[in-house]
């Protein structure tokens, strides 16, 4: 069974006669040399429209890795290629380089993703991204000092920042939007008596983050706040916030927390 994009290079070492496909409707010629599956992604279908490769953003989101709120698709295209004019919902990233996969490829590998994530993002938002590659293996932690260490110097001091611990997005960004405010966090605190916390500062001030999925059911609006009673009575401060308040309303996030430990640790 033919799936997903196929080079005809590929077509050819399976023996599928390509044309044959074509008109039974097994496959649909998207350029020369290309054809597109019906279980082919738009992604995939776009990148090859685009004469160009899914990276950056889009190569780690098709994954499971965290993803803002934006949803354009990032294409890689070598600077051999020529590209399509892009739809307004597409980034290209230009590169001396190929995708680095063997042979004709539709997706980068992970090597080149991960240089165009660090090159394309803002600092907070890349360590959410890889912070979430990271913790579900997409890439190692040897992967990502070789790539680093071939950047620009401006982007060395992002080493240190990146956590494997971190369980989402929220907590990565909170956590380094929090360090450049010079204040530092502990990921994934483990309290006796209350559980796992997502961080910990100056081992009083919890620092909750509820994303837009498990914590909007009943059941979970019952734990959360079960483990905060838990927490206060062990001396902790609890601090909680969702999704908005960390992606949309930093500003005023940041001031509460800050307010908080200017206040103290309340006995």
């Amino acid at each position: 069974m033919l799936t997903g994009i196929l080079h005809l290079s590929r077509l050819r070492a399976l023996g599928v006669d390509h044309r044959a496909a074509v008109e039974r409707g097994t496959l649909t010629r998207l350029r020369p040399g290309w054809f597109a599956a019906a279980d082919a992604s738009d992604d995939q279908v776009q990148a090859v429209l685009q004469a160009g490769f899914v990276s950056c953003l889009s190569y780690f989101g098709t994954r499971g890795a965290y993803r803002s709120e934006g949803r354009q698709l990032h294409l890689g295209v070598a600077g051999s290629d020529r590209a399509r004019s892009p739809l307004p919902d597409v980034v290209l990233h230009w590169s001396r380089r190929a995708p680095m996969s063997k042979g004709p490829a539709v997706e980068a590998s992970a090597e080149r993703a991960l240089e165009h994530l660090l090159l394309c993002q803002p600092p907070d938002e890349a360590v959410a991204v890889v912070d979430s590659a990271l913790h579900l293996g997409i890439i190692g932690p040897g992967l990502l000092a070789s790539t680093l260490a071939l950047l620009p110097a401006r982007l060395q001091p992002l080493l240190p920042a990146f956590d494997v611990r971190a369980e989402s997005g929220l907590e990565s960004l909170t956590r380094f939007r929090l360090l450049a405010c010079g204040i530092v966090c502990r990921p994934q605190v483990a309290i006796p008596g209350v559980g796992r916390v997502d961080l910990l500062i100056d081992e009083w001030l919890i620092i909750e983050l509820d994303g837009r999925q498990w914590h909007g059911t009943a059941d979970a609006f019952t734990s959360d706040r079960r483990r905060d009673a838990a927490a206060v009575l062990r001396g902790y401060t609890v601090l909680r916030f969702g999704y908005s308040d960390v992606v949309r309303a930093w500003s005023r996030t940041t001031s509460t927390i800050l307010a908080t430990l200017a206040r103290g640790r309340t006995r």
